[in-house]
């Protein structure tokens, strides 16, 4: 009976550690204005991801499980996947839609872990990588 009962409680630690979390994108507005991000994608059938974030507050884009901030996906995402990056602080909204811009927010620098990219989105970000409309 020992046996069966640590075979199950076994069983359950490692099936609820093992829980896949989604991979995400966290968006943190530094500014005193509230910004709408908008991520549209080069495949037009997707929809874009749009978020509301209030002044100094963050917000977080779920992108699904299999997610990973690896080299590779890094890599595919910001090249093959996202189209345009928008920003809109008050009635001003900025482009990223260069090569530049993107290699810019999807970096190394930016993971904070395998599952989750931190984007700050305040005035030096906007100022060298965005285009104001």
């Amino acid at each position: 009976m020992t046996y069966v009962k640590n075979f199950i409680i076994a069983t359950l630690v490692i099936t609820l550690t093992s829980c896949d979390t989604p991979g995400s994108i966290e968006v943190q507005n530094d500014f005193p204005l509230k910004a709408q991000v908008k991520i549209s994608y080069q495949n037009k059938t997707y929809e874009p991801y749009t978020i509301d974030i209030e002044p100094l507050r963050k917000a977080e884009i779920i992108l699904g499980f299999g997610a990973r901030w690896n080299e590779q996906f890094t890599y595919s995402y910001k090249d093959e996947v996202v189209d345009t990056i928008s920003v809109k602080l008050g009635q001003i909204e900025y482009y990223c839609a260069t090569t530049k811009c993107k290699s810019d927010l999807f970096t190394k620098a930016n993971k904070s872990s395998s599952k989750k990219l931190i984007i700050v989105v305040d005035a030096n970000l906007i100022k060298n990588s965005f285009t104001k409309s």
